[in-house]
């Protein structure tokens, strides 16, 4: 245990510690025994999750209608599954070698991102939040650093590992709270590239309601805004887990004529963009947070019965 973490040496802190440990055990272990980990820690979520299940079948209903129930129902338990991958490659990028990880991801596009960064501009790297978002950002730092924004996590332990791996595994790269913004317009302002995922409902403070699977959504418009006051360029990117459990990226273009000057069309081009590769892969986005929270009447309607 290094020195940082003796801190946590606490009682409060063992289950922590004993979930870290069996992480570092499974992420050693062949794929098949890795996918058979998932398929396990999937299902004990139906026992231990109810809550933020309740969450993902909703807004599983509300985005695909077009769905019968039973589409529904295997669409949840993918992505239960697909959770359940997503912290087991979460400790792959804490652990193991990058040589490895990079092995494991194809990045396609990558010629956008440094067209983008050769303007001797910042760029606002955008995307969703994915299952696959923590690997496939780190392996793609990897080859192009960047700077994140992150959420803190309320587990201290948990949070400082994060952090840890983040500093510490991945060169040139800056991490900082989400709440940092003067922390975001240096590194744009030093033409450095930065992590952002603008896809989660913050209420109407720093948003507008805009359609989201044609449903209105509280979106925020500070991407938009942070381009405009910095000039930076926005570079959309997607991860996704491929059937054999290989990894791809994808860089689109810079966006084109972004911002412009209607808040609500910046903000529909995002949602319509992360929509789009949603579709593609609808069990590896992350369907547990309440992304329709603030809703029009005022009251939390759509996740009543929470």
């Amino acid at each position: 245990m290094s020195r940082s973490f003796r801190t946590f040496s606490h009682p409060r802190y063992w289950a922590t510690w004993i979930v870290l440990i069996f992480l570092k055990f499974i992420i050693h272990l062949p794929l098949k025994a890795r996918i058979f980990t998932a398929q396990i820690l999937s299902t004990l979520a139906t026992v231990f999750m109810r809550k933020r299940i309740h969450i993902a079948r909703r807004n599983i209903q509300l985005c695909f209608p077009e769905k019968s129930p039973s589409e529904q129902k295997k669409l949840l338990q993918s992505h239960l599954f697909s959770v359940a991958m997503g912290i087991i490659e979460m400790a792959m990028s804490w652990w193991l070698d990058n040589d490895t990880l990079q092995q494991q991801v194809h990045i396609i596009g990558k010629e956008h991102l440094q067209n983008a960064l050769a303007q001797n501009k910042g760029v606002l790297l955008i995307t969703g939040h994915f299952t696959t978002m923590e690997l496939c950002a780190h392996t793609l730092a990897l080859s192009i650093p960047f700077d994140a924004m992150y959420r803190p996590v309320k587990n201290a332990l948990m949070d400082a590992v994060v952090k840890h791996a983040r500093e510490t595994r991945i060169p040139h790269t800056t991490i900082f709270s989400r709440d940092n913004m003067r922390m975001l317009l240096r590194c744009l302002h030093n033409k450095r590239a930065v992590w952002y995922a603008p896809d989660q409902d913050y209420g109407l403070k720093q948003g507008i309601y805009v359609p989201f699977f044609s449903i209105p959504a509280a979106t925020i418009t500070s991407t938009a805004k942070i381009a405009n006051k910095t000039g930076a360029l926005v570079v959309p990117y997607f991860p996704q887990r491929l059937p054999d459990h290989s990894y791809q990226i994808t860089l689109l273009p810079a966006l084109d004529n972004y911002p412009s000057n209607d808040p609500y069309q910046d903000a529909l081009r995002i949602n319509q963009l992360i929509e789009t590769y949603i579709r593609k892969a609808p069990e590896q986005y992350l369907w547990l947070h309440r992304r329709f929270k603030t809703h029009p009447d005022g009251k939390n309607t759509l996740y009543s019965s929470l």
